[in-house]
């Protein structure tokens, strides 16, 4: 009874080795009879003596390192070694090896390699002799199933849902005790989905072991299988050993491979601790061939947006040419360096007024009552026109009070001097004189009834015509008035910026209501003490002066300043606000 797997097996390990001119495999059959299953060459002349020193040290049980007495003379070696194959102290086999050289320190090597091969060569023999006897013929899943299966996992609504789906009908259709779908994410293998399993805890010991077995398979890109799994390479399985301890199964994990990169990977598990057939092994690999891209397009589309623009942008610039990626280096070093080293202006932007030059505020010269405006907020004015009248009844009436009283008085001290009575002269005289200030007091009350204009200029606040008639106190602002053609701007710069501004600096002023037009400015004072504004921003106010030229602005407009303070480098610019708060932070942290 021949195995096509340990006979692959066998051949390629004497071929790798030039000194073994053949070798030989045994079974232990259940009636206790060791059976050739592979030899090397086929049918050669070894096989026969090499099958008694094996069947020997199935007898003895322990390894055997013989001279050629016992094979033939004209084989061409020098010795022979066998070791027995054990599975948990059971003896299911033996190995035997002819050696070429006459040298024991070769045969020695070759007897603790086969050694050392042993557990494995025991795993793979008992599973493939299983197989055979239980007869499986070898599965395969047609293309119209293949499709069916793509199709279930396609119409899942998620990744999740997908691999739930597909480890349930595996474990269904195909009697396993439990199906495990697994997905790398991030270089990690992670367990999607076990089949007929509640919620996934990757704390679990379990499903802990299942992921490492599945990492274990797609870190070598390889089927493995435990118990069993006899391949040309040996491969590493202590994963899987883990496993199949903790959970009393027989598994084979299968990787999912797209493009020749695994991507994930399928984990079969049959309760027991016989090796799954061959023919299983095959038809899980189908399996992973046919749901592998699937599985793939599901995780790619459950990945988020910038995820997928990124391996968009990386794919991009694998698929340019070499000159392509030179170019596109060759111009981001000179962004680069254009961003550090190119000074280009730097100006200290902030919210600007207009106002005039010089501010005068018109005050009542005495308390009474409004009887008429001139004028109004937005009237040119001249200088000595009248723009407010008080109400001027009493003080009339006074004057003509102090006018008879500098009359009667002047009357006594006259006819006083004509009887020399120099005493009533100089009472009268005196109060004729007291009465006559008191008149001229009344006339420069009168006159200061009459608010004239100190000069030419704008009326840019007072709106009295809504308030006529009513009483008014000697001091209460009346009208403000400014020049009409000489102006100045105030810039409101905020005080992590107010270091960087000058006197006589230049700049720019773009108004609200001029957008269009940029009138240029000169910093003529900058204010030592800041302001609150109405936002909690702390403020100097720059005061500047306009330069000739360009339309001259109205009071009151606002607008948005730019002062050039120097030139620096596109990156100080963009990045000196994180800077002066980074050394700030620093600075409080630091002891």
């Amino acid at each position: 009874m021949k195995s096509d797997a340990v006979q692959r097996w066998l051949q390629a390990h004497c071929e790798r080795q030039d000194d073994i001119a053949g070798g030989v495999v045994l079974s232990q059959s259940a009636v206790g009879e060791a059976v050739m299953v592979a030899d090397w060459p086929r049918a050669g002349p070894l096989s026969a003596g090499l099958t008694t020193v094996a069947r020997e040290a199935v007898r003895r049980g322990k390894p055997l390192v013989l001279v050629p007495a016992v094979v033939q003379k004209d084989a061409g070696h020098a010795r022979v070694v066998a070791v027995p194959l054990r599975i948990a102290e059971r003896i299911v086999g033996a190995a035997s090896l002819a050696v070429r050289s006459n040298d024991a320190a070769v045969a020695k090597g070759l007897l603790e390699a086969l050694e050392g091969l042993a557990p494995s060569l025991a795993e793979g023999l008992a599973g493939s002799m299983a197989a055979s006897a239980r007869g499986e013929a070898a599965r395969a899943i047609s293309a119209g199933e293949q499709k069916d299966l793509q199709d279930e996992v396609a119409g899942a609504q998620s990744l999740p849902a997908a691999a739930l789906k597909l480890a349930n009908h595996l474990a269904g259709a195909h009697q396993f005790e439990r199906v495990s779908v697994g997905i790398i994410h991030h270089g990690a293998m992670r367990v999607a989905a076990v089949s007929r399993g509640s919620q996934l805890d990757a704390r679990q010991d379990l499903v802990r072991g299942i992921a490492e077995a599945m990492q274990e398979a797609a870190d070598q890109n390889a089927t493995l299988q435990y118990p069993g799994g006899i391949e040309e390479v040996q491969r590493i399985r202590h994963a899987h050993t883990r496993l199949a301890a903790r959970s009393g199964t027989a598994l084979c994990t299968v990787p999912l491979t797209c493009g020749g990169v695994a991507v994930g990977a399928l984990s079969f598990e049959r309760k027991g601790s016989t090796p799954l057939a061959q023919s299983d092994c095959e038809l899980a690999a189908q399996i992973a061939q046919t749901v592998a891209p699937v599985l793939e397009l599901k995780r790619q589309a459950d990945r988020p947006w910038w995820a997928r623009a990124a391996d968009s942008l990386r794919n991009a610039w694998q698929r340019r040419g070499q000159r392509a990626r030179r170019l596109l280096v060759g111009g981001a070093v000179l962004a680069a360096a254009a961003l550090f080293l190119l000074p280009v202006t730097f100006n200290v932007g902030a919210p600007a007024r207009v106002e005039g030059s010089v501010q005068r505020v018109l005050a009542a010269p005495m308390d009474g009552f409004l009887r008429q405006t001139r004028v109004r907020p937005g009237d040119s004015v001249k200088q000595g026109d009248v723009l407010v009248e008080l109400a001027d009844q009493e003080l009339l009436l006074e004057k003509r009070k102090w006018e008879s009283e500098v009359t009667r008085h002047q009357n006594n001290f006259s006819l006083a001097m004509g009887r020399s009575d120099r005493g009533q002269f100089a009472i009268n005289y005196a109060r004729a004189a007291e009465a006559r200030a008191q008149l001229e007091l009344v006339e420069q009350q009168l006159a200061r009834a009459q608010v004239v204009a100190p000069m030419d200029g704008l009326v840019i606040q007072g709106d009295l015509t809504q308030v006529i008639g009513a009483p008014v106190k000697r001091g209460d602002a009346l009208l403000t008035l400014a020049p009409q053609d000489h102006y100045r701007i105030i810039v409101e710069v905020d005080e992590r910026d107010i270091a960087h501004v000058r006197l006589a600096q230049r700049g720019r002023l773009a108004l609200t209501a001029l957008p269009g037009e940029t009138l240029h400015f000169t910093v003529q004072r900058i204010t030592p003490v800041a302001t609150v504004t109405r936002d909690g921003r702390n403020v100097f106010d720059v005061e500047a002066r306009l330069d000739d030229g360009g339309t001259l602005p109205r009071h009151g407009l606002q607008g948005v300043a730019k002062i050039e303070a120097g030139r620096y480098s596109l990156a100080w610019i963009g990045a000196r606000r994180i800077v002066d708060w980074l050394r700030l932070t620093l600075w409080s942290w630091w002891p």
